[in-house]
Protein backbone atom coordinates (compact mmCIF):
# COMPACT_ATOMS: atom_id res chain seq x y z
CA UNK A 1 0.00 0.00 0.00
CA UNK A 2 1.49 3.37 -1.00
CA UNK A 3 1.59 6.49 1.11
CA UNK A 4 -1.58 8.39 0.13
CA UNK A 5 -3.99 5.45 0.30
CA UNK A 6 -2.50 4.32 3.60
CA UNK A 7 -2.67 7.81 5.11
CA UNK A 8 -6.27 8.31 3.92
CA UNK A 9 -7.36 5.05 5.58
CA UNK A 10 -5.54 5.93 8.80
CA UNK A 11 -6.93 9.46 9.09
CA UNK A 12 -10.54 8.39 8.47
CA UNK A 13 -10.68 5.20 10.53
CA UNK A 14 -12.64 5.50 13.81
CA UNK A 15 -9.98 3.54 15.71
CA UNK A 16 -7.42 6.27 15.15
CA UNK A 17 -9.16 9.31 16.63
CA UNK A 18 -12.28 9.81 18.77
CA UNK A 19 -15.35 11.26 17.10
CA UNK A 20 -16.59 14.46 18.84
CA UNK A 21 -20.10 14.50 20.34
CA UNK A 22 -21.39 17.17 17.92
CA UNK A 23 -20.17 15.15 14.93
CA UNK A 24 -22.01 12.10 16.26
CA UNK A 25 -25.20 14.19 16.66
CA UNK A 26 -24.95 15.29 13.03
CA UNK A 27 -24.69 11.62 12.02
CA UNK A 28 -27.92 10.91 13.93
CA UNK A 29 -29.62 13.85 12.21
CA UNK A 30 -28.55 12.51 8.82
CA UNK A 31 -29.97 9.08 9.69
CA UNK A 32 -33.30 10.70 10.61
CA UNK A 33 -33.35 12.70 7.38
CA UNK A 34 -32.29 9.73 5.25
CA UNK A 35 -34.97 7.36 6.60
CA UNK A 36 -37.58 10.07 6.01
CA UNK A 37 -36.67 10.92 2.41
CA UNK A 38 -36.31 7.19 1.66
CA UNK A 39 -39.90 6.49 2.72
CA UNK A 40 -41.02 9.64 0.90
CA UNK A 41 -39.43 8.35 -2.31
CA UNK A 42 -40.88 4.83 -2.23
CA UNK A 43 -43.76 5.53 -4.57
CA UNK A 44 -41.56 7.13 -7.23
CA UNK A 45 -41.46 5.14 -10.47
CA UNK A 46 -37.68 4.70 -10.37
CA UNK A 47 -37.88 3.15 -6.88
CA UNK A 48 -40.78 0.91 -7.78
CA UNK A 49 -39.03 -0.36 -10.91
CA UNK A 50 -35.82 -1.18 -9.04
CA UNK A 51 -37.80 -2.87 -6.24
CA UNK A 52 -39.89 -4.88 -8.70
CA UNK A 53 -36.76 -6.05 -10.50
CA UNK A 54 -35.33 -7.36 -7.23
CA UNK A 55 -38.56 -9.14 -6.27
CA UNK A 56 -39.01 -10.67 -9.72
CA UNK A 57 -35.52 -12.12 -9.50
CA UNK A 58 -36.15 -13.82 -6.17
CA UNK A 59 -33.97 -11.58 -4.03
CA UNK A 60 -33.15 -13.39 -0.77
CA UNK A 61 -34.87 -11.92 2.31
CA UNK A 62 -31.91 -10.57 4.29
CA UNK A 63 -32.52 -6.85 4.83
CA UNK A 64 -35.47 -4.49 5.13
CA UNK A 65 -36.80 -1.91 2.72
CA UNK A 66 -38.13 0.72 5.18
CA UNK A 67 -41.76 1.66 4.69
CA UNK A 68 -42.61 -1.62 2.96
CA UNK A 69 -43.25 -5.24 4.01
CA UNK A 70 -40.41 -6.46 1.79
CA UNK A 71 -37.05 -7.98 2.65
CA UNK A 72 -34.40 -8.42 -0.03
CA UNK A 73 -30.71 -9.28 -0.35
CA UNK A 74 -28.10 -6.94 1.11
CA UNK A 75 -27.03 -5.59 -2.27
CA UNK A 76 -30.61 -5.17 -3.44
CA UNK A 77 -31.55 -3.43 -0.19
CA UNK A 78 -28.64 -1.02 -0.59
CA UNK A 79 -29.60 -0.30 -4.21
CA UNK A 80 -33.35 0.08 -3.55
CA UNK A 81 -32.94 2.17 -0.40
CA UNK A 82 -30.27 4.32 -2.02
CA UNK A 83 -32.43 4.91 -5.08
CA UNK A 84 -35.51 5.72 -2.98
CA UNK A 85 -33.64 8.17 -0.76
CA UNK A 86 -32.53 10.21 -3.77
CA UNK A 87 -35.69 9.83 -5.84
CA UNK A 88 -37.13 13.12 -4.53
CA UNK A 89 -33.73 14.86 -4.53
CA UNK A 90 -34.61 15.82 -0.95
CA UNK A 91 -31.60 14.22 0.79
CA UNK A 92 -28.79 15.94 2.66
CA UNK A 93 -25.87 17.66 0.93
CA UNK A 94 -22.17 18.25 1.53
CA UNK A 95 -21.10 21.32 -0.41
CA UNK A 96 -17.30 21.00 -0.12
CA UNK A 97 -17.37 17.52 -1.69
CA UNK A 98 -20.46 17.97 -3.90
CA UNK A 99 -21.71 14.64 -2.50
CA UNK A 100 -25.11 13.84 -1.01
CA UNK A 101 -23.49 12.08 1.94
CA UNK A 102 -26.29 9.91 3.34
CA UNK A 103 -27.54 8.30 0.14
CA UNK A 104 -24.34 6.39 -0.72
CA UNK A 105 -23.58 5.52 2.92
CA UNK A 106 -26.62 4.64 5.03
CA UNK A 107 -28.13 2.02 2.65
CA UNK A 108 -25.12 -0.27 2.80
CA UNK A 109 -24.46 0.44 6.47
CA UNK A 110 -28.03 -0.34 7.52
CA UNK A 111 -28.26 -3.54 5.47
CA UNK A 112 -24.95 -4.86 6.76
CA UNK A 113 -25.63 -3.89 10.38
CA UNK A 114 -29.03 -5.59 10.24
CA UNK A 115 -27.47 -8.82 9.00
CA UNK A 116 -24.70 -8.69 11.63
CA UNK A 117 -27.09 -7.63 14.41
CA UNK A 118 -24.80 -4.73 15.41
CA UNK A 119 -25.37 -2.07 18.07
CA UNK A 120 -26.32 1.43 16.95
CA UNK A 121 -23.09 3.15 17.92
CA UNK A 122 -21.29 1.05 15.30
CA UNK A 123 -23.37 2.48 12.45
CA UNK A 124 -22.71 6.02 13.70
CA UNK A 125 -18.97 5.25 13.58
CA UNK A 126 -19.27 3.80 10.07
CA UNK A 127 -21.27 6.73 8.71
CA UNK A 128 -18.81 9.31 10.00
CA UNK A 129 -15.91 7.26 8.64
CA UNK A 130 -17.59 7.18 5.22
CA UNK A 131 -18.30 10.92 5.18
CA UNK A 132 -14.75 11.75 6.23
CA UNK A 133 -13.30 9.40 3.60
CA UNK A 134 -15.36 10.48 0.60
CA UNK A 135 -14.96 14.15 1.56
CA UNK A 136 -11.16 13.93 1.77
CA UNK A 137 -11.12 12.08 -1.52
CA UNK A 138 -13.15 14.93 -3.04
CA UNK A 139 -10.65 17.43 -1.62
CA UNK A 140 -7.82 15.46 -3.22
CA UNK A 141 -9.54 15.42 -6.63
CA UNK A 142 -10.52 19.09 -6.45
CA UNK A 143 -13.18 20.58 -8.70
CA UNK A 144 -11.88 18.96 -11.89
CA UNK A 145 -13.73 15.69 -11.32
CA UNK A 146 -17.13 17.36 -11.07
CA UNK A 147 -16.29 19.87 -13.81
CA UNK A 148 -15.49 17.00 -16.18
CA UNK A 149 -19.08 15.80 -15.87
CA UNK A 150 -18.88 13.21 -13.10
CA UNK A 151 -21.60 12.89 -10.45
CA UNK A 152 -19.66 12.92 -7.19
CA UNK A 153 -22.37 11.15 -5.18
CA UNK A 154 -22.26 8.20 -7.56
CA UNK A 155 -18.47 8.04 -7.94
CA UNK A 156 -16.92 9.22 -4.67
CA UNK A 157 -19.90 7.80 -2.78
CA UNK A 158 -18.99 4.30 -3.99
CA UNK A 159 -15.59 4.63 -2.30
CA UNK A 160 -17.20 6.12 0.81
CA UNK A 161 -19.56 3.17 0.98
CA UNK A 162 -16.76 0.63 0.49
CA UNK A 163 -14.80 2.24 3.32
CA UNK A 164 -17.80 2.56 5.67
CA UNK A 165 -18.87 -1.04 5.09
CA UNK A 166 -15.27 -2.16 5.49
CA UNK A 167 -15.16 -0.43 8.87
CA UNK A 168 -18.35 -2.27 9.90
CA UNK A 169 -16.79 -5.55 8.79
CA UNK A 170 -13.65 -4.70 10.79
CA UNK A 171 -11.40 -5.18 7.77
CA UNK A 172 -7.65 -4.83 8.15
CA UNK A 173 -5.99 -1.84 6.41
CA UNK A 174 -4.81 -4.04 3.54
CA UNK A 175 -8.36 -5.35 3.08
CA UNK A 176 -9.75 -1.81 3.15
CA UNK A 177 -7.27 -0.88 0.42
CA UNK A 178 -8.44 -3.90 -1.60
CA UNK A 179 -12.09 -2.85 -1.12
CA UNK A 180 -11.24 0.59 -2.50
CA UNK A 181 -9.48 -0.98 -5.46
CA UNK A 182 -12.49 -3.18 -6.18
CA UNK A 183 -14.79 -0.15 -5.88
CA UNK A 184 -12.72 1.63 -8.52
CA UNK A 185 -13.74 -1.09 -10.97
CA UNK A 186 -17.43 -0.58 -10.18
CA UNK A 187 -17.87 3.18 -9.85
CA UNK A 188 -19.48 5.42 -12.45
CA UNK A 189 -22.12 8.10 -12.86
CA UNK A 190 -22.37 11.06 -15.28
CA UNK A 191 -24.00 14.37 -14.38
CA UNK A 192 -25.71 14.15 -17.76
CA UNK A 193 -28.31 11.99 -16.00
CA UNK A 194 -29.54 14.93 -13.89
CA UNK A 195 -33.26 15.38 -14.43
CA UNK A 196 -33.79 11.69 -15.25
CA UNK A 197 -34.54 8.56 -13.22
CA UNK A 198 -31.00 7.33 -13.85
CA UNK A 199 -29.63 9.97 -11.46
CA UNK A 200 -31.37 8.28 -8.52
CA UNK A 201 -30.40 4.85 -9.84
CA UNK A 202 -26.70 5.67 -9.94
CA UNK A 203 -27.01 7.02 -6.38
CA UNK A 204 -28.49 3.65 -5.40
CA UNK A 205 -25.75 1.76 -7.22
CA UNK A 206 -23.06 3.51 -5.16
CA UNK A 207 -23.95 1.91 -1.79
CA UNK A 208 -24.72 -1.42 -3.44
CA UNK A 209 -21.34 -1.53 -5.17
CA UNK A 210 -19.54 -0.22 -2.09
CA UNK A 211 -21.07 -2.95 0.08
CA UNK A 212 -20.21 -5.55 -2.56
CA UNK A 213 -16.60 -4.32 -2.71
CA UNK A 214 -16.12 -4.56 1.05
CA UNK A 215 -17.58 -8.07 1.25
CA UNK A 216 -15.44 -9.29 -1.66
CA UNK A 217 -12.35 -7.85 -0.01
CA UNK A 218 -13.30 -9.66 3.20
CA UNK A 219 -13.45 -12.92 1.22
CA UNK A 220 -9.96 -12.32 -0.17
CA UNK A 221 -10.57 -10.84 -3.62
CA UNK A 222 -7.52 -8.81 -4.64
CA UNK A 223 -7.26 -5.43 -6.37
CA UNK A 224 -4.61 -2.79 -6.90
CA UNK A 225 -3.48 -1.95 -3.35
CA UNK A 226 -3.15 1.80 -3.90
CA UNK A 227 -5.69 2.86 -6.48
CA UNK A 228 -5.27 6.57 -5.64
CA UNK A 229 -1.46 6.63 -5.71
CA UNK A 230 -0.78 6.03 -9.40
CA UNK A 231 -0.92 9.25 -11.48
CA UNK A 232 -1.19 7.24 -14.68
CA UNK A 233 -4.08 5.14 -13.43
CA UNK A 234 -7.50 5.79 -11.95
CA UNK A 235 -6.79 9.37 -10.88
CA UNK A 236 -5.85 10.47 -14.38
CA UNK A 237 -9.06 9.01 -15.76
CA UNK A 238 -11.42 10.90 -13.46
CA UNK A 239 -9.60 14.08 -12.42
CA UNK A 240 -7.17 16.47 -14.07
CA UNK A 241 -5.89 17.80 -10.77
CA UNK A 242 -4.90 15.93 -7.63
CA UNK A 243 -3.30 16.77 -4.30
CA UNK A 244 -1.87 14.33 -1.79
CA UNK A 245 -2.16 16.80 1.06
CA UNK A 246 -4.61 15.45 3.64
CA UNK A 247 -6.17 17.66 6.31
CA UNK A 248 -6.03 15.32 9.30
CA UNK A 249 -7.70 17.73 11.74
CA UNK A 250 -10.86 18.84 9.94
CA UNK A 251 -14.22 17.20 10.59
CA UNK A 252 -15.97 17.23 7.22
CA UNK A 253 -19.13 15.78 8.77
CA UNK A 254 -19.75 19.22 10.30
CA UNK A 255 -20.30 20.60 6.78
CA UNK A 256 -23.46 18.56 6.10
CA UNK A 257 -26.51 20.68 5.24
CA UNK A 258 -30.15 19.65 4.82
CA UNK A 259 -32.86 20.50 2.34
CA UNK A 260 -36.25 21.85 3.29
CA UNK A 261 -37.53 22.15 -0.30
CA UNK A 262 -37.86 19.07 -2.55
CA UNK A 263 -35.43 20.13 -5.25
CA UNK A 264 -31.75 20.37 -6.16
CA UNK A 265 -29.60 22.13 -3.56
CA UNK A 266 -28.72 24.72 -6.20
CA UNK A 267 -32.35 25.88 -6.06
CA UNK A 268 -32.51 26.17 -2.27
CA UNK A 269 -31.01 29.67 -1.97
CA UNK A 270 -33.11 31.11 -4.83
CA UNK A 271 -36.23 29.65 -3.19
CA UNK A 272 -35.22 31.12 0.18
CA UNK A 273 -34.61 34.53 -1.40
CA UNK A 274 -38.00 34.42 -3.11
CA UNK A 275 -39.73 33.39 0.11
CA UNK A 276 -38.29 36.42 1.91
CA UNK A 277 -40.77 38.61 -0.02
CA UNK A 278 -44.32 39.01 1.21
CA UNK A 279 -46.43 36.59 -0.85
CA UNK A 280 -47.43 38.16 -4.16
CA UNK A 281 -45.58 41.40 -3.39
CA UNK A 282 -43.39 41.51 -6.47
CA UNK A 283 -43.56 44.03 -9.32
CA UNK A 284 -44.33 43.44 -12.98
CA UNK A 285 -41.42 43.00 -15.35
CA UNK A 286 -38.41 40.71 -15.55
CA UNK A 287 -37.01 38.92 -12.50
CA UNK A 288 -33.27 38.22 -12.49
CA UNK A 289 -31.99 35.34 -10.37
CA UNK A 290 -28.23 35.29 -9.88
CA UNK A 291 -26.48 32.05 -8.88
CA UNK A 292 -22.99 30.57 -8.73
CA UNK A 293 -21.83 29.77 -12.34
CA UNK A 294 -21.48 25.98 -12.04
CA UNK A 295 -25.12 25.63 -11.04
CA UNK A 296 -26.09 26.83 -14.53
CA UNK A 297 -25.13 23.39 -15.82
CA UNK A 298 -26.91 21.60 -12.98
CA UNK A 299 -30.27 23.19 -12.23
CA UNK A 300 -31.16 25.54 -15.05
CA UNK A 301 -33.77 23.57 -16.99
CA UNK A 302 -35.78 26.38 -18.52
CA UNK A 303 -39.05 24.61 -19.37
CA UNK A 304 -39.48 21.56 -17.11
CA UNK A 305 -42.07 19.04 -18.23
CA UNK A 306 -41.61 16.40 -15.52
CA UNK A 307 -41.22 16.36 -11.75
CA UNK A 308 -37.55 15.46 -12.04
CA UNK A 309 -36.96 18.38 -14.40
CA UNK A 310 -38.86 20.78 -12.12
CA UNK A 311 -36.49 19.90 -9.27
CA UNK A 312 -33.62 21.08 -11.47
CA UNK A 313 -35.22 24.31 -12.64
CA UNK A 314 -34.30 27.45 -10.69
CA UNK A 315 -36.80 29.55 -12.60
CA UNK A 316 -39.65 27.12 -11.97
CA UNK A 317 -38.93 26.76 -8.25
CA UNK A 318 -38.56 30.54 -7.85
CA UNK A 319 -41.91 31.09 -9.59
CA UNK A 320 -43.51 28.60 -7.20
CA UNK A 321 -42.00 30.31 -4.17
CA UNK A 322 -43.02 33.80 -5.28
CA UNK A 323 -46.60 32.61 -5.68
CA UNK A 324 -46.60 30.85 -2.32
CA UNK A 325 -46.96 27.36 -3.82
CA UNK A 326 -45.93 24.23 -1.95
CA UNK A 327 -42.23 23.58 -2.66
CA UNK A 328 -41.98 20.82 -0.06
CA UNK A 329 -44.30 18.03 -1.14
CA UNK A 330 -44.42 15.83 -4.22
CA UNK A 331 -48.05 16.79 -4.81
CA UNK A 332 -47.10 20.48 -4.70
CA UNK A 333 -44.50 20.01 -7.43
CA UNK A 334 -46.89 17.95 -9.52
CA UNK A 335 -49.63 20.58 -9.27
CA UNK A 336 -47.18 23.32 -10.19
CA UNK A 337 -46.51 21.80 -13.60
CA UNK A 338 -50.21 22.23 -14.41
CA UNK A 339 -50.50 25.65 -12.74
CA UNK A 340 -50.90 28.34 -15.39
CA UNK A 341 -49.88 31.07 -12.93
CA UNK A 342 -46.60 29.30 -12.22
CA UNK A 343 -45.75 28.61 -15.85
CA UNK A 344 -46.69 32.16 -16.82
CA UNK A 345 -44.57 33.76 -14.08
CA UNK A 346 -41.72 31.41 -14.92
CA UNK A 347 -41.38 33.11 -18.31
CA UNK A 348 -40.40 36.32 -16.52
CA UNK A 349 -37.60 34.67 -14.54
CA UNK A 350 -34.09 34.92 -15.99
CA UNK A 351 -31.26 32.94 -14.42
CA UNK A 352 -27.80 34.52 -14.56
CA UNK A 353 -24.35 33.52 -13.33
CA UNK A 354 -22.25 35.63 -10.98
CA UNK A 355 -18.72 34.35 -10.38
CA UNK A 356 -18.53 36.43 -7.20
CA UNK A 357 -21.35 34.47 -5.57
CA UNK A 358 -20.40 31.64 -3.25
CA UNK A 359 -21.92 28.23 -3.84
CA UNK A 360 -25.49 27.89 -2.52
CA UNK A 361 -26.05 31.64 -2.34
CA UNK A 362 -28.37 33.66 -4.54
CA UNK A 363 -29.51 37.19 -5.37
CA UNK A 364 -32.88 38.09 -6.89
CA UNK A 365 -33.26 41.48 -8.58
CA UNK A 366 -36.69 42.84 -9.53
CA UNK A 367 -37.59 45.39 -12.16
CA UNK A 368 -38.08 48.12 -9.54
CA UNK A 369 -34.52 47.62 -8.29
CA UNK A 370 -35.46 45.67 -5.17
CA UNK A 371 -32.87 43.03 -4.25
CA UNK A 372 -33.32 39.97 -2.06
CA UNK A 373 -30.51 37.62 -1.02
CA UNK A 374 -30.17 34.22 0.60
CA UNK A 375 -27.23 32.16 1.80
CA UNK A 376 -27.75 28.41 2.18
CA UNK A 377 -24.06 27.55 2.21
CA UNK A 378 -23.51 27.19 5.95
CA UNK A 379 -24.62 24.33 8.21
CA UNK A 380 -26.95 25.01 11.12
CA UNK A 381 -24.99 25.55 14.34
CA UNK A 382 -27.96 25.10 16.67
CA UNK A 383 -28.40 21.32 16.64
CA UNK A 384 -31.53 21.40 18.75
CA UNK A 385 -33.16 23.70 16.21
CA UNK A 386 -31.87 21.49 13.39
CA UNK A 387 -33.34 18.36 14.93
CA UNK A 388 -36.70 20.07 15.36
CA UNK A 389 -36.71 21.14 11.70
CA UNK A 390 -35.76 17.65 10.55
CA UNK A 391 -38.43 16.04 12.70
CA UNK A 392 -41.04 18.35 11.16
CA UNK A 393 -39.80 17.43 7.69
CA UNK A 394 -39.80 13.76 8.70
CA UNK A 395 -43.37 13.98 9.99
CA UNK A 396 -44.55 15.27 6.60
CA UNK A 397 -42.73 12.51 4.74
CA UNK A 398 -43.66 9.58 7.01
CA UNK A 399 -47.32 10.47 7.57
CA UNK A 400 -49.49 8.29 5.37
CA UNK A 401 -47.08 5.38 5.69
CA UNK A 402 -46.85 5.17 9.49
CA UNK A 403 -49.18 6.11 12.31
CA UNK A 404 -48.27 9.11 14.50
CA UNK A 405 -47.39 6.69 17.31
CA UNK A 406 -45.05 4.73 15.07
CA UNK A 407 -43.40 7.93 13.80
CA UNK A 408 -42.78 9.02 17.40
CA UNK A 409 -41.13 5.65 18.11
CA UNK A 410 -38.97 5.93 14.99
CA UNK A 411 -37.83 9.41 16.02
CA UNK A 412 -37.05 8.23 19.55
CA UNK A 413 -35.16 5.18 18.31
CA UNK A 414 -32.96 7.31 16.06
CA UNK A 415 -32.40 9.82 18.87
CA UNK A 416 -31.08 6.95 21.02
CA UNK A 417 -29.27 5.01 18.28
CA UNK A 418 -25.75 6.06 19.34
CA UNK A 419 -25.72 3.42 22.09
CA UNK A 420 -25.88 -0.33 22.56
CA UNK A 421 -29.41 -0.43 21.15
CA UNK A 422 -29.47 -2.97 18.32
CA UNK A 423 -29.90 -1.68 14.78
CA UNK A 424 -32.51 -4.38 14.30
CA UNK A 425 -34.73 -2.44 16.70
CA UNK A 426 -34.77 0.47 14.25
CA UNK A 427 -35.25 -1.88 11.30
CA UNK A 428 -38.28 -3.38 13.01
CA UNK A 429 -39.80 0.06 13.62
CA UNK A 430 -39.40 1.22 10.01
CA UNK A 431 -40.62 -2.03 8.46
CA UNK A 432 -44.21 -2.94 7.67
CA UNK A 433 -45.38 -6.50 8.26
CA UNK A 434 -48.36 -8.18 6.61
CA UNK A 435 -49.70 -4.84 5.57
CA UNK A 436 -52.66 -4.74 3.25
CA UNK A 437 -52.96 -2.00 0.69
CA UNK A 438 -49.32 -1.84 -0.42
CA UNK A 439 -48.41 -3.01 -3.88
CA UNK A 440 -45.34 -2.50 -5.98
CA UNK A 441 -45.52 -0.22 -9.04
CA UNK A 442 -49.19 0.59 -8.93
CA UNK A 443 -49.85 2.58 -5.81
CA UNK A 444 -48.93 4.59 -2.80
CA UNK A 445 -49.79 2.80 0.48
CA UNK A 446 -53.49 3.19 1.21
CA UNK A 447 -53.62 3.15 5.00
CA UNK A 448 -51.32 4.27 7.76
CA UNK A 449 -49.69 1.54 9.81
Amino acid sequence: MNHFTKQLIQVCHPHNRPYPADVRRIAQHSLLDWISVLVGGLDQPVTQIVLQEALDNGSSPQACVPGTPYRVSLRDAARINGTASHALDFDDTHLPSRVHPSTPLWPGILALAEELNLPGHRIIDAFIAGVEFQSRLAAAFGESHYAAGWHNTATLGTFGSAFACGVLLELEPSQLAAALGIAASLTSGPRLQFGSDAKALQCGSAPSNGLFSARLAQRGLTAHPAIFDQPSGFIKMIATTFTRQIDSERWYTRDIVYKYHASCYGTQAPIAAALSLPQGAFPEGPISVWIEPQYLSVCNISMPLTLNEARFSVRHMVAMALLGRDTVSESGLHESLLDHCVTQLRERVYVEADSNLARATSRIVFSNGAIYRADMSQPEQDHQRQRHQLEQKSLRLLTGTFSSERIARIHLCIAEIDSDILVNTLCSEVSLKNRTGYSVISSIPETAD
